[in-house]
């Protein structure tokens, strides 16, 4: 497996290796750190084939998504969109290979002035059910409230719609009035 995908770029004071930590951690698999690359090139890594594992310590992990590129990817970009280096969040936002999985997130950095435009590019790369699941946490309404407050919902909200495709209008429209 080539490891080309890990940066050379190294921070100043930083190990090679990042743990993340939190509850989103049990969408991948069971609760626990995950351990990443503290410096990645997140184009290069989506473009392994095989993917290599998110957890290469949990042999049933592995072997279960063994194979599974597709599945694969979108545990690596879910673990990468908590990376503390905003510059690797950035990446995955800007890859073009979030799902609806990722909604959450994604509405989360629309929020961050730092991400905002990336996290903008990624709301309209996702389906219409990813655009529909990440309005409904933007909105706070569903079992994923975005726990901003109604100003900065407002502000998320009007940038979305300064930016829609004109393709897309109709539908975000229709997504932003349902009760």
């Amino acid at each position: 497996m080539s490891v080309a995908w890990f940066g050379k770029k190294r921070m100043r004071g930083t190990t090679d290796t990042v743990v993340l930590t939190g509850e989103w951690t049990a969408e991948i698999w069971q609760p626990g750190p995950i351990t990443v690359p503290a410096v990645v090139d997140v184009p290069s890594l989506l473009a392994q084939r095989p993917m290599p594992s998110i957890l290469p310590d949990n042999e049933e992990f592995t072997r279960t998504f063994a194979g599974d590129d597709a599945s694969m990817r979108t545990f690596w970009l879910l673990a990468l969109l908590h990376h503390p280096d905003r510059a690797v969040v950035a990446q995955c936002l800007r890859s073009g290979q979030l799902t609806w999985v990722h909604a959450e997130d994604v509405a989360h950095y629309l929020a961050d002035p730092k991400l905002a435009d990336a996290a903008t590019e990624a709301a309209w790369s996702l389906s219409d059910v990813g655009v529909r699941v990440l309005v409904n946490i933007v909105l706070s309404r569903g079992v994923v409230p975005s726990g901003s407050p109604r100003r900065k919902r407002s502000t998320v909200t009007e940038r979305l719609r300064s930016t829609c495709p004109p393709e897309r209008v109709e539908f975000f429209e229709a997504e932003l009035a349902r009760s």
